[in-house]
């Protein structure tokens, strides 16, 4: 007899839904305009971000701040970040920067297992957007003196943690 890990499904996810318009103001830039609808405590978020690809920073406004970053990818795991800030409500400008070794590696919370998002497309406007994680069982082998055999100790543990709706607003206008 073999015995393996079963697949359990956990699903208690958050949901949003998350409109999104986008305009291109500049022939190499993409400003985008977001409020998102937290469906399980009823409030609004609302976002703006400016991306340009020139030299592949993020240009954002939140709260009372505008920020522009920019990663650089100093070799295949680590990064660089250069972060300016101007706070206009205390009238300051902001510097800093940030080297992140071993980019790929993250310390969570999280047990041994990996990541899975995907964007769903159910139409040209409207995505499902499905964040989970993949927990792994404990990678053993075991045989008996009865010949049954054991494959990892513990399931595999698919837990859906996200689901969030997507709607990208077309045809209310354009900048540029």
């Amino acid at each position: 007899m073999v015995s393996s890990p079963k697949l359990v499904w956990k699903c208690n996810p958050s949901t949003k839904l998350k409109l999104r318009k986008h305009f291109y103001p500049l022939a190499l830039t993409k400003l985008t305009l977001g409020a998102d609808l937290d469906l399980q405590h009823g409030f609004w978020t609302f976002h703006t971000a400016w991306k340009d690809r020139i030299i592949g920073g993020r240009l954002a406004v939140k709260d009372n701040q505008v920020s522009l970053v920019k990663e650089f990818l100093v070799d295949q795991k680590n990064t660089f970040n250069i972060h300016i800030s101007y706070d206009w409500k205390i009238g300051q400008t902001l510097f800093g920067f940030r080297f992140s070794p071993y980019r790929g590696i993250q310390t969570n919370t999280h047990p041994p297992g990996m990541a899975l998002r995907r964007k769903i497309p159910l139409d040209y406007r409207t995505k499902l957007d499905v964040f989970a994680w993949l927990q792994f069982p404990e990678a053993t082998c075991e045989a008996t003196s009865t010949g049954a055999v054991s494959f990892g100790t513990g399931d595999f543990i698919l837990d859906i943690q996200q689901l969030n709706l997507y709607l990208e607003l077309k045809g209310f206008g354009t900048i540029g």
